[in-house]
């Protein structure tokens, strides 16, 4: 699927198991390269049934993809979703271009609640040129403690931004096909940002739900059978930060 990139939005989930994939991407990767000095280790773990990446030495570093922006002049909000716990703050750290790549964005509170909140900064000056250290974009920082994530976000605008990007859908179903003959409760597959929680709608009725897996897969079976006849079925999914998405619509016959 392409999108114009007037706005481009690269997101990331991470992934709880030590040794795994850490993160599933659109646009962007957590960057946990080994250099002299390193700053940004993480540990893995389901906190609150929420897969999350604690830093050990108060960052996480990230790479936004080059396709996406880099080395320009950009506007940028990044929309984090993290694990409220202790107090203090911790802020995103960005590379504006200056001899100083780690330009804070407005710090976020941190206030004991031990839940899962989300919160929004914008900057007006993001250059992501890889200035910091071992070359990343961006870093969460808590200065006086650590930081724990579930999610990251950062929409991208701006006049340096390429006119066209490709990136994977956020929410597409694989089976049924379309065209396909389907009969009783039958079963749906699809595709989304990991963690998403998806629900399948046959035409204005909703017919399941699911959550999209740690590799992005989901499957939901029909609570009953939908009358006999054509019926479009269309995916929409939400993620950890609302936001919203909807896939194409697939064409069945039930039988």
């Amino acid at each position: 699927m392409r999108h114009r990139r007037s706005a481009a939005c690269p997101s990331l989930h991470v992934h709880p198991e030590p040794g795994a994939h850490r993160n599933h991407a659109y646009g962007m990767s957590e960057d946990e390269r080994a250099s002299d000095g390193f700053d940004g280790p993480t540990t893995a773990s389901t906190v609150g049934g929420m897969s999350a990446r604690t830093s050990t030495q108060s960052n996480i570093y990230f790479d936004i993809d080059d396709s996406v922006a880099h080395a320009g002049y950009y506007t940028a909000a990044f929309t984090v979703s993290y694990y409220d716990h202790g107090t203090g703050s911790f802020a995103v750290q960005y590379d504006d271009g200056s001899d100083d790549p780690y330009e804070a964005a407005p710090s976020i509170p941190l206030t004991g609640t031990d839940a899962w909140k989300t919160a929004t900064v914008n900057v007006p000056d993001a250059s992501f040129g890889g200035g910091q250290h071992s070359a990343p974009h961006f870093r969460i920082r808590n200065g006086g403690g650590q930081v724990t994530v579930h999610s990251v976000a950062v929409r991208v605008g701006g006049a340096g931004m390429p006119d066209l990007s490709d990136f994977p859908p956020p929410v597409k179903i694989t089976s049924p096909a379309g065209g396909a003959a389907v009969t009783g409760a039958f079963a749906v597959r699809g595709t989304a940002e990991p963690g998403a929680r998806v629900t399948v709608r046959a035409d204005d009725a909703d017919l399941c739900a699911a959550s999209a897996s740690d590799d992005g897969t989901w499957t939901c079976t029909a609570s009953a059978a939908p009358a006999a006849g054509q019926h479009a079925l269309t995916a929409s999914a939400e993620d950890a930060t609302s936001t919203p998405a909807r896939s194409d619509p697939v064409t069945v016959t039930v039988t």
